[in-house]
């Protein structure tokens, strides 16, 4: 439990990982799902730009076409998602913000080359000591909230386990390859989001967006 030697970069990472959360709830909050997915889905060509100028790692034509064929995969696959009639600022600043503080997240986990364990705590430490401040003045505020009950409580806790195991072997892939490959691949999960998505919540499938989620698993 000793601070490591360096460990500044560490609670920087940290203090990083919870911005990255807190901005995409909150961006969510006010602008549609589907644009904040696809701001989301430039993550890969951020970390591509970082990977190169700060790690020096050689990246090839077909990752960034890869990159490129990720977003117009996700533009399609919520195609039927976008409100453009909304134009909510506040709310694609927080997304933007989010997206490059999480590509910065993607490469820094590279640049300190410590166990992979040793990030997952400092992140989780810090996202619970800087959840508990910014909660202090909503309870001031409104007062404790009501308790979970006892199914809600078990869905938190299967979320949390979700949330731990998600991050170490985020942290695993980010120490034994390229970050602009792992954010590509990560990518992923607004497919698997999408699908979850139309099964428990009986969303619709439509030509275009089955067409993204194929560009977007191929990428």
């Amino acid at each position: 439990l000793k601070p490591l030697p360096g460990s500044a970069p560490l609670l920087g990472f940290g203090v990083l990982g919870f911005v990255t959360i807190y901005g995409i709830y909150l961006a969510f909050q006010s602008i549609p799902l589907g644009e904040g997915t696809v701001i989301l889905s430039t993550c890969p060509l951020l970390v591509a730009v970082l990977d190169r100028t700060w790690l020096n790692t050689r990246i090839t034509w077909s990752t960034l076409c890869a990159g490129v064929l990720c977003i117009v995969g996700v533009v399609l696959l919520f195609s039927g998602d976008m409100d453009h009639t909304s134009h909510r600022l506040y709310g694609y600043l927080m997304i933007t913000m989010a997206t490059g503080v999480q590509a910065l997240t993607f490469v820094l986990i590279r640049y300190l080359n410590v166990h992979f364990v040793v990030p997952v705590v400092y992140l989780g430490l810090t996202n619970c000591l800087l959840s508990v401040v910014m909660c202090v003045p909503l309870v001031i505020e409104q007062g404790p909230p009501a308790l979970p009950s006892p199914l809600e409580a078990l869905w938190l806790a299967l979320v949390s386990i979700c949330a731990v195991t998600g991050s170490f072997l985020l942290n695993m892939a980010l120490q034994s390859d390229q970050a602009t490959l792992v954010s590509l691949v990560r990518n992923v999960d607004i497919v698997a989001a999408y699908i979850f998505d139309t099964l428990i919540f009986s969303s619709t499938f439509t030509p275009l967006s089955l067409c993204g989620g194929v560009l977007d698993t191929t990428a």
